[in-house]
């Protein structure tokens, strides 16, 4: 099965690398007349790997003088980078500009069945040299490298700001309905269907921030959206896209056979509560209850790291430190020996979870949906060990 699945992507990467090939080479009279076309080309999403789910923009540049056709593709970085993962989680990794041939570049987006649309820019002979001249001094050694951000500084966002400088200072994006309709997170939620368990750690991970409503600038950090922009953009009177075409219309994408989050913690917390009814241990009950609260701190300490050990904007401002509680860990190896003094401090915290249940639309941050049962489950977990049947003297 898999030699069979293997050999169906060589054969679709061949087939449809020749037809891409053709399309790109066979302009319309009214574009081969320009020695030079610059165009935007927006790849869909894919799901063999994180970083494809939002999916990708790049600028190629066409020479019919020269014959080059060659590719300006953001968003690129080194696995192999000393301290990679590191400056990753830190957020210090450096992205850089690639250049490629446009045929290596669309390789990669054939074999994982990931689609390709062409915008051609109505560009006139000035612009286009600025243009050129642009993305060539950006992809110079000295230049080349960026300080990445999901949201303000992406694959999308770099090529945005070039092409709009170099078009001229007049130059603006149309503004559509879209703009404030949403904010950043319900974009987000549309590209994270397929993987609910990607979801939540976003949701986890990116605080308060997110929950903002995107304008038309903060809206194009995805490709599709600006891909939206272009088409609907005229300047001068004139639409900024001269010509658009799908190089490829890619196939439907696989999604993981998991179950979702809203699933699992609501099955652990039905599970705790048929122990609760069924099993009158009090030592199971205390592991149980020490187990979830050390995980939960433990996912606090992880976004507390998040907000102040690191360098990404949008994990700053993160409420669900409101139910995560670093505290929890270690405290929670010594709840059990403090006794009745412990009442206040569970109530306190007790209090809060059931603030957060009633006011759940209200909260400046949304929260994931898998975050309810999560905390149904520590509110049985505080409430062990203020049990009559728990209290130690």
């Amino acid at each position: 099965m898999y030699n069979f699945v293997s050999l169906k992507r060589v054969l679709f990467f061949i087939f449809f690398l020749s037809v891409s090939i053709v399309k790109g080479q066979n302009l319309s009279d009214q574009q081969s007349q320009d020695s030079v076309v610059l165009s935007v080309l927006t790849c869909g999403t894919g799901t063999s790997e994180v970083y494809q789910a939002f999916g990708h923009t790049a600028v190629r540049v066409k020479n019919f003088t020269t014959g080059s056709d060659i590719v300006y593709n953001y968003g690129m970085f080194n696995f192999y980078e000393e301290g990679f993962l590191r400056k990753f989680i830190q957020g210090k990794l450096l992205y850089f500009v690639g250049v490629e041939h446009f045929d290596q570049f669309i390789g990669d987006y054939l074999l994982y069945g990931r689609s390709i649309r062409e915008q051609v820019l109505n560009l006139d002979k000035h612009q286009v040299e600025t243009l050129e001249t642009a993305l060539a001094n950006n992809a110079l050694p000295e230049n080349r490298y960026y300080l990445y951000d999901f949201i303000y500084n992406n694959c999308s966002t770099q090529p945005r700001d070039l092409i709009r400088k170099a078009i001229g200072s007049d130059f603006e994006f149309a503004h559509l309905s879209t703009e404030n309709s949403e904010t950043i997170r319900e974009m987000i939620d549309r590209h994270m269907t397929y993987n609910e368990w990607l979801d939540f750690g976003i949701d986890l991970l990116l605080g308060a921030r997110l929950d903002r409503k995107a304008d038309s600038d903060t809206r194009m950090f995805l490709p599709y959206e600006l891909m939206v922009e272009f088409d609907s953009t005229q300047y001068h009177g004139k639409p900024i896209v001269k010509d658009s075409r799908i190089l490829y219309h890619g196939f439907e994408q696989s999604k993981p056979n998991m179950p979702s989050p809203d699933l699992v913690f609501w099955s652990i917390l039905f599970l705790v509560l048929l122990l609760q009814i069924f099993f009158t241990n009090s030592t199971l009950n205390k592991v149980l209850s020490i187990s979830f609260l050390t995980i939960v701190g433990i996912v606090g300490w992880i976004l507390v790291f998040m907000w102040w050990g690191t360098d990404h904007y949008m994990t700053k401002w993160n409420f669900n430190l409101l139910w995560a509680m670093p505290l929890y860990f270690p405290l929670a190896f010594f709840i059990p020996k403090m006794g009745k003094m412990l009442s206040g401090f569970v109530n306190f915290h007790r209090i809060i979870y059931i603030l957060l249940l009633v006011f759940w639309c209200c909260n400046p941050q949304q929260y994931h949906s898998g975050v309810i049962p999560i905390i149904l489950i520590l509110i049985w977990s505080l409430g062990v060990f203020i049990s009559p049947s728990h209290q130690v003297e």
